[in-house]
């Protein structure tokens, strides 16, 4: 399943909205862009019941808007 996902860096809370059609707003406590990916695929993991090597960043690895692959 591909999703397409944009994120919000640096919020006070974490969250995962959805706004159908495989579109996310996800908000993480992270800054840095490395934190942010690693933080966004946990995330992801969890929302899905899905271990984290299953979650690839396919585009935006550098992006707030970001294309994710489940596998």
């Amino acid at each position: 399943m591909i999703i397409s996902v944009r994120v919000k860096p640096e919020s006070t809370r974490e969250a995962i909205e959805n706004f159908g059609n495989n579109r996310y707003l996800t908000r993480v406590l992270a800054k840095e862009i490395e934190e942010v990916n690693a933080e966004l695929i946990k995330m992801f993991s969890t929302y899905f019941g899905m271990p984290t090597h299953k979650i690839v960043i396919k585009s935006g690895w550098d992006t707030n808007d970001k294309v994710l692959e489940l596998q």
